[in-house]
């Protein structure tokens, strides 16, 4: 047993000062786990709750099932019948009745983010980790128990997205115990999330063909994930962060040289790059724009660094590039939902589920080939997949699945790949929960853009062709984003 677990307050003066905590490898000793097992925990909460209900065609299916919205489908209306479920119809309005609330999940997990990094920094790994836990409990509870008497279903869609990022952030503490690999474990981390898309078919299978009553199974789901996560994350994260070795032996010499002074050192500037965690509080600073700053771990010092990154042409095009794949992932679930039987919606769930394989297969090469790779790859597959949906032949709708379910295999995670590799770790938080207010903005107004779209365009073919320009739009962009990554790889 470590000797601080279960602690929720422990300085990096208090961590130096143990023999496990002068090693980054080892750090993680001090509260009880080692690195792997570490590891296991955090790939466990990212398999489970990192993007729960992203597998929109599974839990299509089981809101089907479960009755959801089906009120909605009155008399006189244009209704379609339900596969393989006798006597059940669905209609547009329901349809978009239950996108909305899948748009909800993924648009209120970016809109949480930029709470989820300052709570990761502000409260620490373990406070965060506990609350995300804790919305994703009572979100998926509520989630399972809404009905036409218990019309529950966005607030527990939005519960469900707020606490995934409060769980995600601090799982990255995992990269700090490995520190000539953090590009492996980065994609290890964020693959296990393409990974746990095989749940909710697990999960479909056992409410159609077990008929298992959904709100029972979302339950059990909510006990066996985010209840023991809950217990894990209390004892086992650490109760701020773990530490780079650069920080840790900078730390320890400080705390060398501190008890050889019999007063204090005044002046404060190599205690704020020891104790960054510490110094975040904002306790002695009297700017308005440090404290909100310390809210989100970047010291007064980062701030110059912090305006050029996020003034800089690599931020700006990484969010224009981020809030097109937004746009096209977002039209995607709607319009297959659409367009696509219960059948293809079954090949799409599997599709998004295995394509992990391909982030698994790529990671132990990332550290030496970098992150443009993949953004090339993530646009060039989503491309693939937006043109071949126009068409309408079964084996291009095959096609676009299996495009499509290639681009999942690092959505979001090229983001966070070139984050870590192009800006100062100190801002990177801060610059990922910015990008993913941003996709939460984009996710939360799609459908009601496509209502318009579909109004002023009158086909959903012309809304594709639309979405294909701006696909294309986007290879320039990472074009040009390549060309200036080669210049300048990292922001300094």
């Amino acid at each position: 047993m470590g000797k601080y677990i279960l602690h929720f307050k422990h300085s990096l003066n208090e961590l130096v000062n143990t023999k496990n905590g002068r090693d980054a490898k080892t750090q993680c000793k001090e509260y009880g786990v080692s690195r792997y097992v570490f590891l296991g925990i955090a790939l466990y909460g990212m398999l489970t709750l990192g993007r729960f209900m992203w597998a929109y065609p599974s839990f299509y299916e089981m809101f089907i099932k479960s009755g959801a919205y089906a009120w909605l489908c009155e008399e006189g209306m244009t209704t379609r019948a339900v596969e393989g479920v006798a006597g059940e119809v669905t209609c547009e309005v329901r349809d978009m009745a239950i996108n909305s609330v899948l748009l909800a999940v993924t648009g209120s997990t970016f809109m949480g983010s930029i709470f989820a990094s300052a709570a990761n920094v502000a409260l620490g790994a373990k406070i965060s980790s506990m609350i995300g836990t804790s919305s994703m409990f009572i979100g998926i509870v509520t989630l399972g128990f809404s009905s036409r008497s218990f019309r529950m279903y966005i607030p527990g869609a939005v519960m469900v997205g707020l606490g995934m990022d409060f769980i995600v952030f601090p799982s990255f503490n995992a990269t700090m115990l490995f520190p000539k690999r953090k590009l492996l474990i980065t994609s290890l981390l964020t693959s296990t999330i393409s990974a746990g898309m095989f749940i909710p078919i697990l999960m479909k299978y056992m409410v159609w063909e077990l008929n298992f009553k959904f709100s029972y199974l979302m339950l059990t789901y909510a006990v066996l994930t985010a209840g023991v996560l809950f217990v894990l994350f209390m004892l086992y994260y650490p109760p701020r962060r773990f530490y780079e070795q650069c920080e840790i032996d900078n730390a320890y010499q400080l705390s060398n040289m501190e008890s050889q002074l019999e007063s204090p050192c005044k002046h404060g500037d190599s205690r704020r790059v020891a104790w960054g965690d510490a110094s975040s509080r904002g306790s002695r600073r009297s700017s308005r724009r440090d404290r909100l700053l310390s809210v989100f771990g970047v010291t007064g010092a980062k701030f110059e660094l912090l305006k050029s990154s996020m003034l800089s042409f690599h931020f700006l095009l990484l969010a224009l590039i981020f809030t097109i794949i937004t746009i096209a992932a977002t039209f995607y679930v709607i319009i297959t939902s659409r367009l696509y039987n219960q059948g293809e919606r079954a090949y799409l769930s599997v599709g998004i589920a295995s394509s992990f394989g391909v982030a698994i297969a790529v990671s132990p090469f990332l550290d030496k080939l970098g992150s443009m790779p993949i953004m090339w790859y993530e646009v060039v597959c989503l491309l693939a997949s937006m043109i071949l949906v126009i068409l309408p032949h079964h084996c291009t709708k095959i096609l676009s699945i299996v495009s499509y379910s290639l681009f999942t295999a690092y959505n979001n995670g090229q983001i966070w790949l070139f984050a870590v590799e192009t800006f100062d770790p100190e801002i990177n938080t801060l610059i990922l929960g910015t990008l993913n207010v941003l996709a939460g903005l984009v996710t939360f107004s799609a459908s009601a853009v496509f209502q318009e779209l579909l109004t002023s365009f009158g086909w959903i073919t012309q809304i594709l062709i639309f979405v294909d320009v701006l696909v294309g739009l986007q290879l320039m962009m990472v074009a040009t984003l390549h060309y200036l990554k080669k210049k300048v790889n990292k922001i300094q």
